[in-house]
């Protein structure tokens, strides 16, 4: 029975002094391909940045910024992705055409953006 406790004891100090090697050294979005770049709404004409360091919008003439260390979670589908930080939620809709999101900004629905093609 000692044996048991002490094998268990020794076991539970080993996890707790792994390295945290496994970590990725630079954080950043874990965004799926169809998302990044750079997009215009379809109705609105103001722009949306994605990258794996930033998130950058315009609404109602209010520029906003995220970075990830702003971020409580983020959630990936298939079809969508949701970033939630303290006061927002961010959700990202891919549509039927490959080269527009639908991006939906709290409870205000942003519509279609299109992705910038660059020349």
């Amino acid at each position: 029975m000692k044996k048991i406790i002490v094998i268990f004891v020794l076991s539970i100090i080993s996890i707790g002094c792994e390295s945290e090697s496994t970590e990725l050294d630079t954080e950043g979005f874990n965004l799926p391909e169809w998302l990044k770049g750079e997009y215009e709404g379809v109705h609105t004409g103001e722009y949306l940045r994605i990258s794996s360091q930033n998130i950058e919008f315009k609404v109602d003439n209010q520029e906003y910024l995220y970075n990830y260390s702003l971020i409580v979670s983020e959630t990936e589908d298939e079809n969508h992705y949701t970033i939630t930080t303290e006061s927002d939620i961010l959700i990202f809709n891919k549509t039927t055409l490959d080269e527009e999101i639908n991006f939906q900004f709290n409870e205000l629905n942003l519509g279609w953006f299109k992705h910038k093609k660059i020349e």
